[in-house]
């Protein structure tokens, strides 16, 4: 665990809690999408790589869903 994140205080730009604005929660969701398709390309195990690409369809569509609803 990282000393920002053990200590309280916010470990970088999209930790914490959650933005406020439509916009800025799809853009939230897309950057842990984006980080979870990463961590899927370089995993070696097929289940492991199954889940986290689960995960980052799922933050894609909540993306999706804060930036269509009005």
């Amino acid at each position: 665990m990282s000393g920002a994140r053990a200590s309280g205080r916010s470990a970088g730009a999209h930790s914490g809690a959650n933005p406020r604005s439509r916009a800025e929660r799809a853009a939230h969701y897309r950057y842990y999408a984006d980080q979870f398709r990463l961590l899927a390309d370089g995993e070696c195990g097929q289940r492991r790589r199954t889940e986290l690409t689960k995960l980052a369809r799922r933050y894609a569509q909540l993306a999706s869903r804060n930036r269509t609803q009005p």
